[in-house]
Order: C-alpha cells, then structure tokens, then sequence
C-alpha cells in the first residue's frame, strides 16, 4: 500500500517553486533517492503552472509524493488551461523533456487541468547500483543525442 510522504496545495506563484523544493527535500531526507532529480523535477513543475497555468486568475498547485515500496510516485497538478500548443507557448518547451530525463518514468495528462506524474526507483542496498530493475542511464533526447555522438564515423 502507497504511504504518503507529503500532500501541498499552493498558490500558483513563483515563490512556491521555493517553497515545493524545499519541502520534498526535507519529506526525503531518509528516503533512498536521487533527491536532486526528484526535487528538480517538482521544482520545474510547479514553476510551469505558476508561469502558465492561469493566465487570467489566481489559482492552485498540488504536490504529492507517496512510498509505492520499489518507487517514489510525485504529482503535480493543478485545474489551469492545460498544456497549449508550441506556437501558442512562449517558452522553450523543454520543461517536461527536462522532467523525462530526470526521472524514470513521466506521464503528462492535459485533459483538465495539468498532471504531471513521475516515477523515480528507489536505491537498493548498494546505492543507485544496488536498483533491482535495470534502467538505462539516459533517456530521451539525452539519449538521442548520446547515441549521435557514439555513432561510428564512417
């Protein structure tokens, strides 16, 4: 059964992304984790709705982490205008490709709202090499462009 490691519901302003990092940091002091990929992700996150989620109103950001055993499940989510479109963003996009490579699994649901949901495997016994399930260590573009400068020249 998930156990819950922290539940916040902020305003959606840029100082939450302050207060959201501080607070996972502190919620997995003793949880073995890449605490700095998790708090980084959150950070990003809540800043994305703060920037974009409600242009013309005030609004709210949740944040909740929860013990799945083998994992750490985080959500960000808000009830904003979702995820718009490239042309209509002003903003580079590469907040949730950030997001990607820093954890091992994301899931962006725009439908209403944002919810942004990510998976980061806990340690084993022997730090981050001690994982049970093998990840590869890069992903996304990352990955991409790994695989481009390893390619064999011909």
């Amino acid at each position: 059964m998930p156990q819950p490691l922290l539940d916040l519901d902020l305003p959606a302003t840029p100082e939450s992304a302050t207060v959201a990092r501080k607070a996972v940091a502190e919620a997995l002091r003793e949880v073995p984790v890449d605490r700095d990929a998790v708090v980084v992700m959150v950070s990003e996150a809540v800043a994305n709705c703060a920037a974009h989620a409600y242009p013309e109103r005030e609004g709210r950001v949740r944040v909740h982490v929860e013990s799945t055993g083998d994992a750490l499940d985080v959500v960000v989510s808000d009830d904003g205008v979702g995820i718009g479109t490239a042309a209509e963003s002003s903003g580079l996009g590469i907040g949730v490709l950030l997001m990607d490579d820093l954890a091992d699994d994301v899931e962006v649901d725009a439908t209403a709202g944002t919810r942004i949901s990510a998976r980061f495997e806990l340690f084993g016994a022997a730090g981050p090499h001690g994982r049970q399930v093998p990840r590869s260590r890069f992903k996304g573009r990352a990955r991409r462009k790994l695989s481009r400068l390893l390619r064999p020249r011909r």
